[in-house]
């Protein structure tokens, strides 16, 4: 990671406070330095008491969509790269680094990122959809990046005014496609390694999830 650059993490959350918990301490192992803002989402357990543990900086935005949140953290962040991650995720040792290093590489890439990892633990269920992820997982510029592991230039992100708040899920497909109509690459490097713990393990889970997320990718394809 370039040494002049001090990156800003985000991380949205909700009554998760032992991911809250595993995701900053994996961050936090690459010994790079790094701003962290969380911004919760109105949880009612201890989830905000920890957080304030790790970090002077807690934004407390409950009722708002998490694209909403994430915003809420770039108004306040001093970094010229923002790094989106979520408190289901547990990134990689060379996570910051290596997302630092792409996304500074070229002025042109307005954001970087991979597809997410299911954990080794995972059921044949997660497992079988992480081998669809790995398809797409290729290096070289890409459609679409995931909000749950995405490095974003700030300059870009202020310029085409962040993320959608009015979308439920899907925000991350919408913030992709207006990168790229602004005249910036949309980067994939799988080395931007990010676990997510958050990934069904049953049947029902896939079907509601994905029900979840079509609730408003179709707004943000049809719009796009």
């Amino acid at each position: 990671m370039p040494e002049s650059i001090t990156p800003t993490v985000i991380i949205p959350v909700l009554n998760n406070p032992r991911g809250l918990v595993r995701c900053i301490e994996a961050i936090r192992s690459s010994g790079a330095d790094f701003e962290l803002i969380v911004v919760d989402n109105g949880s009612t357990d201890e989830t905000v008491s920890i957080a304030r543990r790790y970090t002077d900086c807690v934004l407390e935005c409950p009722g708002i969509t998490i694209g909403a949140m994430r915003n809420e953290g770039a108004k306040l962040a001093k970094g010229s790269i923002l790094v989106f991650t979520d408190s289901d995720q547990e990134p990689s040792q060379d996570w910051l680094r290596m997302g630092i290093g792409v996304i500074a590489s070229d002025q042109r890439i307005g954001l970087a990122g991979s597809r997410v990892h299911a954990p080794p633990n995972s059921r044949w269920v997660a497992r079988t959809w992480d081998l669809q992820r790995r398809i797409s997982d290729s290096a070289g510029d890409i459609g679409w990046l995931e909000a749950g592991n995405l490095f974003a230039r700030r300059e870009v992100f202020d310029k085409i005014g962040g993320f959608r708040t009015d979308l439920i899920a899907s925000e991350d497909v919408d913030l992709s496609f207006r990168v790229r109509r602004a005249g910036y690459r949309v980067v994939c490097d799988p080395r931007i390694v990010n676990y997510h713990h958050g990934d069904p393990q049953t049947v029902l889970e896939f079907l509601q999830k994905e029900s979840w997320r079509g609730s408003s990718g179709w707004r943000a394809w049809v719009t796009q």
